[in-house]
């Protein structure tokens, strides 16, 4: 949120070192992306059930699919390896069936696997 009260990016990392956040330009800037994402999602990476380069990659997706598997992953507290293997196969089988991930989320056999106590 600071970002926009600076004129120069050299301004913006003297005050971000001063406040204890990173000087990093890069890491900075994928921190002004996570003020976009849904709350939650934000809450996840501040509790750690999302690393900020899961929560990146979320943001890539449909808003609610997104939410879906912050959900998905705050429930089963997976790792990030985990995390990353699931996205990626959810992405696989959308791909392979041409539907959107929000719909195999919500409709495949995710959840029935779910929903079985």
């Amino acid at each position: 949120m600071l970002a926009g009260c600076f004129e120069s990016e050299k301004s913006l990392l003297k005050t971000a070192l001063s406040l204890g956040l990173p000087g990093n330009l890069s890491l900075l800037n994928k921190i002004k992306r996570i003020i976009s994402l849904p709350d939650f999602i934000q809450k996840c990476i501040i509790s750690n059930v999302l690393s900020l380069s899961m929560a990146l990659e979320l943001e890539n997706l449909e808003i609610d699919a997104g939410l879906e598997l912050a959900r998905l992953f705050d429930d089963l507290k997976l790792s990030l390896n985990k995390q990353r293997e699931i996205l990626t196969l959810i992405k696989e089988i959308a791909c392979r069936d041409n539907i959107s991930v929000l719909k195999v989320l919500r409709e495949g056999q995710i959840q029935e696997i779910l929903n079985n106590s």
